[in-house]
C-alpha cells in the first residue's frame, strides 16, 4: 500500500475581500465647514412597544376621526408585524383608558402649540 502525503493547507487571500479602508479623512485646512445649531428632537418613543402602542393609538383616532371601520385594536396590536404582542396590546389599551385626561393636559398645558417669535 503507498504512503499516502499529508499537504499543508495553505489559507490564500480571497480576491473577493478587500481590507476595509477608514471612513474618515483627515482633516484638511481648506475644510471650513460651518457648525450650524440642530433643530430641536421631535418626540420619540424609547421602546419598540412604545412605538408599536404609538402607532395603533393613531391609526385608531385617526379612523375614529374619519369614521371608517376595519381598525381595531386587536387588528392593529397583534398583526404579524408587531415583536411584543401582549406587551404591545396593554399598553394600546391603557393608552386609550386614560386618554380623555392626557388630552386635558395636553390642552392646559398647551404642547403643541406654535410660539410665534
Amino acid at each position: 500500500m503507498p504512503k499516502v502525503k499529508k499537504q499543508k493547507t495553505v489559507l490564500a487571500k480571497s480576491p473577493l475581500v478587500k481590507p476595509a479602508k477608514s471612513a474618515k479623512r483627515p482633516p484638511d485646512s481648506h475644510d471650513t465647514e460651518v457648525q450650524r445649531p440642530r433643530p430641536p428632537r421631535a418626540w420619540t418613543c424609547s421602546s419598540v412597544i412604545d412605538q408599536q402602542s404609538a402607532e395603533a393609538v393613531a391609526k385608531l383616532l385617526a379612523a375614529a376621526e374619519t369614521r371608517t371601520a376595519g381598525a381595531t385594536i386587536k387588528s392593529l396590536t397583534l398583526a404579524p408585524h408587531i415583536v411584543h404582542k401582549k406587551p404591545t396590546f396593554a399598553v394600546t389599551c391603557e393608552t386609550l383608558k386614560h386618554l380623555p385626561l392626557m388630552q386635558l393636559v395636553i390642552a392646559e398645558v398647551g404642547l403643541f402649540e406654535q410660539h410665534g417669535d
